[in-house]
């Protein structure tokens, strides 16, 4: 009896084929970064409403429960009253900034670094309905904050991270783009929550160290899909592109992100 191929497998054997049309789309995607900055900078102002380290960060963790799938605020409101009461209140409250082991240190005595919190957080039962995708979402968001302000307004002193140490907070929009790049079979499709781990080893393995684009298709794949009968087609979203608060329509980024349907779909 021929043995069934693995999902690790069939995701090898598919970029081995789809190789060339994948490393396009990640051309694309790096060579039109300077696009999604904005999301970055809405995602820094509306954090930056609060001025203490412990209210940023607790703002970052209702952004990252709050998000697609899964929402109930019953269990949303429980997870956030607990990660407040059991770890953020052992922070200073008016601090403006922290030591980044004093943030990690909050969590347990082993946590050194954002590998080991994530760990931390995805186990934590008390933390109802945060996951493996939110909590990668949470931790992301994070180094953007970190990343992306000034140097008065960061919310940690002593901040050397490895990159590698972050996930890519895989959800339905990022499996079914490569769904759509690698050209993988509808019974063999990837999905966010059983393949989390395996999407994340396939983009270190094969990006290193910018595997973090594989996160960017998120961005073009949210105004490039279109529900239709409960399947997703691939094109020009036109509702979401108006109905964003976090763009700004332009004839430049709606020519750019009609170009990405295109080459989605290119053979």
């Amino acid at each position: 009896m021929k043995k069934e191929k693995s999902q690790k497998q069939i995701l090898e054997e598919r970029f081995s084929e789809n190789r060339n049309h994948f490393e396009t789309i990640m051309d694309f995607i790096s060579e039109n970064e300077y696009l999604k900055t904005h999301v970055q900078s809405y995602f820094r102002l509306d954090t930056f409403y609060h001025k203490t380290a412990i209210g940023k960060i607790r703002s970052l963790y209702i952004d990252a429960i709050n998000a697609a799938g899964g929402n109930n605020l019953g269990r949303n409101g429980k997870s956030c009253r607990f990660f407040l009461n059991e770890y953020l209140n052992r922070l200073p409250l008016n601090a403006a900034t922290i030591d980044l082991y004093q943030f990690f240190h909050i969590f347990s005595d082993e946590v050194n670094d954002f590998d080991a919190l994530f760990n931390f957080l995805v186990h934590d039962k008390g933390l109802i309905n945060l996951g493996k995708k939110k909590t990668a979402l949470f931790l992301r968001n994070i180094d953007w904050v970190q990343e992306f302000s000034s140097e008065s307004e960061r919310l940690f002193t002593n901040y050397q991270i490895d990159k590698l140490d972050l996930r890519i907070p895989v959800d339905v929009v990022i499996v079914t783009l490569l769904n759509a790049i690698l050209k993988i079979p509808s019974q063999n499709y990837l999905k966010p929550d059983r393949d989390f781990d395996l999407i994340n080893s396939f983009a270190r393995e094969i990006l290193k160290e910018k595997f973090m684009q594989i996160e960017d298709l998120w961005f073009w794949g949210f105004f490039n899909l279109r529900n239709n009968e409960k399947v997703r087609d691939i094109g020009f979203n036109e509702e979401k592109y108006y109905a964003s608060k976090f763009i700004f329509p332009n004839v430049e980024l709606e020519k750019k992100l009609k170009c990405f349907a295109k080459l989605l779909l290119k053979v």
